[in-house]
């Protein structure tokens, strides 16, 4: 856990990496460690070691995500970018292979991910914004938008290259704009120039378990529940005077 920078770290049993991140696969036998230098052990829970061990990033793992219907394994770093893994355990040497990356911009980090319960769509909560990542080629950034009377408007900046395992549509992404103040087209700017002021960063992000509201932590300890796939702020809470992590 982190706050405010004063950082708490476990040591992994036998293994000389701090560990940052920890997920548990939906079926308890895998239990992934997100380490300082960007490599990923792998506990197998079954056999009570470490199983599998591959580099994921080239710096600490900031937040996991897996998608169970497609046994990806999400990964995101402080080297910003975001990595969808094909989890293949049967494969001992290359237990996960590069399916796509998304590059943030500038120093943006993705603190936490969640995906839809249909492993169509991933959040991660950033200093940004909230930031919306299809992740299969039927969903793209003009097909959600289309469902909230929006607008994308492309900017590229000069240096943003990209490193990707895959091309195409789904290596867009936006972030999540304040409310809406009239019923006027709203407009989102692709590729994370949209800043949403202080009340855009945010440390923590979670899907209801229906996919049907976004719970968002900021850093202003204020939680924003928005409506999806409608993008509307339904409600904002006031829990705490700083971070809200998890």
């Amino acid at each position: 856990m982190c706050h405010e920078g004063r950082t708490f770290w476990t040591l992994a049993a036998n293994q000389e990496k701090w560990v940052r991140r920890l997920i548990l696969s939906p079926d308890g036998q895998y239990l992934f460690w997100g380490t300082w230098d960007g490599t990923i052990l792998v506990w197998n829970t079954l056999d009570q070691r470490v199983s599998h061990s591959f580099t994921a990033h080239s710096d600490w793992i900031s937040a996991f995500a897996i998608v169970p219907q497609n046994n990806w394994l999400i990964t995101a770093s402080y080297d910003h970018t975001i990595r969808v893994w094909q989890w293949q355990p049967s494969d001992e040497d290359v237990p996960a292979h590069l399916l796509h990356e998304f590059r943030l911009e500038g120093n943006d980090v993705a603190w936490d991910l969640t995906v839809h319960p249909d492993g169509q769509v991933l959040l991660a909560a950033t200093d940004r914004g909230i930031g919306v990542f299809p992740l299969v080629p039927q969903v793209t950034v003009e097909s959600l938008l289309a469902k909230v009377n929006a607008e994308a408007i492309t900017v590229m900046p000069a240096r943003h290259t990209p490193k990707q395992a895959s091309a195409g549509e789904n290596d867009r992404f936006f972030f999540l704009p304040p409310p809406a103040t009239s019923a006027e087209k709203k407009t989102f700017i692709v590729h994370g120039q949209h800043r949403l002021g202080q009340a855009g960063m945010f440390r923590s992000v979670k899907f209801s378990p229906q996919g049907k509201i976004v719970v968002c932590g900021g850093v202003n300890g204020r939680v924003v529940l928005f409506s999806w796939p409608q993008l509307e702020v339904m409600s904002r809470l006031r829990e705490r005077s700083l971070y809200v992590v998890a």
